[in-house]
This record gives structure tokens, C-alpha cells and sequence, in this order.
């Protein structure tokens, strides 16, 4: 059931996205000495797998709608330099970290790292091959600009590895992505999924929902096309208009957009395509097929996220992450590098390392985040399972959760909770407010003047 005009106006809320908990825009400085310190300490620490993420931030075009950390390139003498000194960083980190311990996943992220030719690729990857065994379901992870992506390209990708393809469809309207400064691909996609299947790799397909022009009956239009393609992962993205913090957007037309109740029924409708396609709903935008390792995952209720989405623990161990931005999201703590490339370049110069801002986890935060990672992912409030799993008592958690029982009290009126024997589960009208579900077990959410973007 559509969620009524009442809960749209309701719970339409700035409130944190949840990729990590405390969300990034609470980290502070950090010493290059405490990171290191922390690498070290990460090798005793489950779990034990390691994941790593691999920021490439050059695009060829910028798009006015990204949230990304990305810039633009006129040359590849700026790309040349940059991956020096990303590899410099690798080298120095690996010397920090236990080479018995496996690699279970490589992510590479952007910007568009699709730019990068199959022997810069391949260097990135031969640093860590040379010192890391991997786990025998490694997931070699890119993502994809469909503008230009070429088949010998992904011909170059698999001979090297790369086993999952995300391709950053964002919408089939070319209307819409000509409107955001989007590139238009050459290939149509149809043939590119069929040709990246053909070659056994797996196929997610990225796409974002409320950019201009866009309704709930042409994005229909667009999940109907992409379903036809058949990939292994649906992932829709409710775009983010925070000018003040991404000023490309300021040449998006605002009039142009959906808010509210209409960006709510595009999220609503999609939802129900993909579902009724057969594919498995994962969190609040995700989708995957039943026999994926998120679809289990989610039967099994070991579902997890962090900055890269949704993911199981057999398949991410910590996160170790290179390139400017890149966020390292070890267990008690994280670490980000310095956002502008160009600084990124001199404090690798300098320092070997390029840390400048992150957080280092209480216990108190450590079980607020297990909390919220199990109302986005697993769509339950399980008392019992949270205390395990954090080595407290069960009446001890819901003590320390007793500030969040009025709006709990709320939720459960409204239709979004459901009581449980073991505590709640998120209804499926909840689902599409499982942001606003998690804030109610924030208690610093409560007097933060951060800047968050709408939940719906």
C-alpha cells in the first residue's frame, strides 16, 4: 500500500543516510600516526578478511547531479601522476598489514575509473596479488560509465579479474541525463549487459531517482528496460540535492524535479517492478536476485553495509581504502583521505600517507551502529541479537535505548513497526522510511545541526 499523504509529510525529514555510524560529517582530524596505529591493530581484530576500495576521481565529464568525490581531467599526464602516488600509498599500507590474512574483495570507485586502460588496472591489482593470497569467492569489483565502455574493454576487464561490472545507468531517458550533463553511451546498453554476461561477470545496474524530468511513469519506463537486461543487481539511488555542499548542482533546474509525495510514488512503483520481476528487495535500494549472496544474506539475516552498499560478512572483512576520499572503515574506527586530489598528491609526496580526518568508535557508538545496520539491513529490532553480538545483556540495551521509546511509540501508531516477541520488525509501509526508523535510535541525531539530505 502506498504510504498515505499523512506519513509523506510526516517523516519527509533531513536524516542521515547510515553508511557508517557516526555518519562522516562528524569525523575529525586524525594524525597519520593514529591510522597507521590502527592498521596495525586491525590485524587482530574480526574481521578477518580484508576489503579493499580503490578511489579513481578523474571523469571525463561532470555530472551536475553527483555526490561523488570526482574532477575533471583534460589530459592523462594529471592521471599518471595520481596513480604514482596511489601506488606509493598501497606499498607503504601493505607493509602495515598481516599478508596471511585474505583478500575477499577489490572495489574500484569514483569518479570514473573505467578511464583507467587495462595495464594501470592490472599494476593496482599485481600490488596486492604479489603479497595477498584471496578467498575463493573474491569479489574484483569497477564501476562503470556506460559512455565509455567499450566490448574490448570489457574483453581487457575479464582477462584481468574483474568478476562484477556496476554500470551507472542512472535512467534510459535520454532527455534526463542530457538535462543533468550526463554523457549519452554509444553501445546500447541491452547489447553491453548481454555482452558483459556473456563473459561471466556479474552485472549491477546503478540508476537514480527525483533528477529533472523525471515521473513515476517514465522511470517505469526505465525499470522495465533494465529488467529486460537482467542483471544480477538493481540499485536505486534517491538523488541528493545539497547544493551548498555540491555546487555543480546549482545548475541543475529545481523546478524541473520531483519532491515528496511524487520522488515517494517513483521509489514505490520501482519497488514493485523490480519485486514483481522476482528479484529479492535489499534494505531500501538494492535489489539482487534470489540465488545472490545479498538475497541469502538477507534470508539469513547476516546482512551488512558500509560506504559501498550493502554486502555480507563472509564476503567484506574491513575495509582498507586508497585514493583521495577513500574512507578505510576498520572495526572501531575510520579514517578518510584528503578529498582534493592535488593535496592527496602532496601529503603522499611527503608523508607516504594522505589521512586526514576520521573517528575513532566509543562502545557506546559500536552498539548504536549495530542497531541501525540491523534496522536497514535485516528489517528487524532484535534485542537479544544486538546484545550478543556487542557482549552486553539484553536488558542493558534496551536501558540504554529507553530515550528512543516515545518515537518508537510513534512508529508502531503510524504502521512502521511492528511489535515482536524478540522486539519489532519494519512493516513493508516502513520499509520505505527505514532512515527515519534508524534516527529514532540515534541519540546524538537529537541536537545535531549537521546537514543531511530528505529521506524520501
Amino acid at each position: 500500500m502506498f504510504p498515505s499523504d499523512y506519513l509523506i509529510q510526516k517523516y519527509q525529514q533531513n536524516v542521515p543516510r547510515y553508511t557508517s555510524y557516526p555518519p562522516a560529517n562528524y569525523f575529525c582530524e586524525q594524525s597519520i600516526a593514529t591510522y597507521k596505529q590502527a592498521i596495525v591493530e586491525s590485524n587482530a581484530t574480526a574481521p578477518n578478511h580484508i576489503s579493499i576500495y580503490i578511489h579513481i576521481p578523474f571523469c571525463s565529464q561532470l555530472c551536475w547531479y553527483c555526490g561523488c568525490n570526482s574532477t575533471g581531467f583534460t589530459n592523462r599526464t594529471a592521471i599518471t601522476e595520481y596513480l604514482q602516488n596511489l601506488h606509493t600509498e598501497i606499498r607503504n599500507t601493505i607493509q602495515l598489514l598481516d599478508t596471511q590474512r585474505k583478500i575477499s574483495q577489490i572495489h574500484f570507485g569514483g569518479g570514473t575509473p573505467s578511464l583507467l586502460t587495462k595495464k594501470e588496472l592490472y599494476d593496482i591489482l599485481s600490488l596486492f596479488s604479489s603479497h595477498f593470497s584471496f578467498t575463493n569467492t573474491a569479489e574484483i569489483a569497477i564501476e562503470c560509465n556506460p559512455a565509455n565502455l567499450t566490448f574490448a574493454y570489457i574483453d581487457e576487464l575479464a582477462s584481468i579479474g574483474f568478476n562484477r561490472i556496476s554500470l551507472g545507468v542512472q535512467d534510459f531517458d535520454k532527455n534526463v541525463l542530457t538535462t543533468v550533463h550526463r554523457e549519452i553511451p554509444n553501445i546500447p546498453i541491452p547489447k553491453m549487459a548481454l555482452y558483459i554476461q556473456s563473459k561471466n561477470i556479474a552485472l549491477n545496474f546503478d540508476f537514480i531517482y527525483g533528477l529533472p524530468l523525471q515521473t513515476s511513469e517514465s522511470f517505469a519506463k526505465t525499470i522495465e528496460k533494465a529488467i529486460t537486461c537482467n542483471p544480477d543487481r538493481i540499485v536505486t539511488f534517491s538523488y541528493a540535492h545539497m547544493p551548498s555542499l555540491k555546487p555543480l548542482q546549482k545548475k541543475i533546474d529545481t523546478y524541473a524535479m520531483v519532491t515528496g509525495k511524487e520522488k515517494l510514488k517513483i521509489l514505490y512503483t520501482t519497488h514493485n517492478q523490480i519485486v514483481d520481476a522476482g528479484y529479492i528487495s535489499i534494505g531500501f535500494d538494492h535489489f539482487a536476485k534470489p540465488q545472490d549472496e545479498l538475497a541469502r544474506a538477507l534470508h539469513e539475516k547476516k546482512l551488512h553495509r558500509n560506504f559501498q552498499g550493502y554486502c555480507t560478512r563472509e564476503s567484506t572483512g574491513q575495509v582498507y581504502a586508497f585514493g583521495s576520499s577513500g574512507i578505510t572503515q576498520l572495526s572501531h574506527s575510520f579514517f578518510q583521505n584528503n578529498k582534493n586530489y592535488t593535496e592527496y598528491n602532496k601529503a603522499i609526496q611527503e608523508n607516504g600517507f594522505a589521512t586526514t580526518m576520521g573517528h575513532i568508535r566509543s562502545h557506546n557508538e559500536l552498539l548504536i551502529n549495530t542497531m541501525i545496520e540491523m534496522i536497514l539491513c535485516n528489517n528487524i529490532i532484535d534485542w537479544k541479537t544486538v546484545a550478543t553480538h556487542c557482549n552486553l545483556s539484553p536488558d542493558y540495551v534496551q536501558e540504554f535505548f529507553s530515550f528512543s521509546e516515545i518515537k518508537v511509540a510513534e512508529l508502531l501508531a503510524d504502521g512502521l513497526l511492528q511489535k515482536e516477541s524478540y522486539g519489532f520488525s519494519v512493516t513493508k509501509t516502513g520499509a520505505f522510511f527505514s532512515r527515519n526508523i534508524a534516527a529514532a535510535f540515534d541519540p546524538v541525531l537529537v541536537t545535531s545541526n549537521k546537514l543531511f539530505s530528505s529521506s524520501i
